[in-house]
């Protein structure tokens, strides 16, 4: 959706539809509305961190998709930088989030990776599970599709 220029205070609202596999939303509109704010009350608002933990999970994956493919082009010092400028935009709104925080050290504990010669195994795996999480999969639901059964003991 693209919305037009507004000024602060505006409000606009469109009812959408939505639909699903199960056809359980199959008729029923969505009323959805936005209200222009400024940047500093956009920033001042409560944050939706379940909503956080998702967006920031897909960038800091985006980021090693990037990062994936500079390294392997033997850009390594923008691969870093890639990384590290993710992790500073997902830190300006973590604060004490622990969840967060644990997200923008892994970055920063990458781009040092990322900032030498990786293998070609090393790349691979990462740009496929960042490649997955980017597209809507969870790192749960890649450790659950991709974990290693014990072999039973006869």
């Amino acid at each position: 959706i693209t919305l037009p220029k507004g000024i602060d205070g505006d409000e606009i609202f469109q009812e959408v539809f939505v639909s699903d596999k199960d056809d359980v939303l199959k008729g029923k509109p969505l009323p959805l509305g936005w209200t222009w704010a400024s940047h500093e009350d956009n920033d001042n608002q409560p944050r939706e961190r379940d909503v956080d933990y998702v967006i920031a999970e897909r960038y800091a994956a985006m980021a090693r998709e990037e990062a994936s493919t500079m390294n392997r082009d033997g850009q390594y010092g923008l691969a870093a930088k890639r990384l590290k400028q993710v992790a500073r935009r997902i830190a300006g709104y973590a604060g004490n989030d622990r969840k967060l925080n644990r997200i923008v050290r892994g970055l920063r504990r990458d781009a040092e990776t990322y900032s030498h010669f990786m293998s070609s195994l090393d790349r691979k795996a990462s740009y496929s599970s960042s490649l997955y999480i980017a597209r809507g999969g969870t790192k749960h639901s890649l450790r659950k599709k991709w974990s290693v059964s014990p072999t039973p003991k006869d």
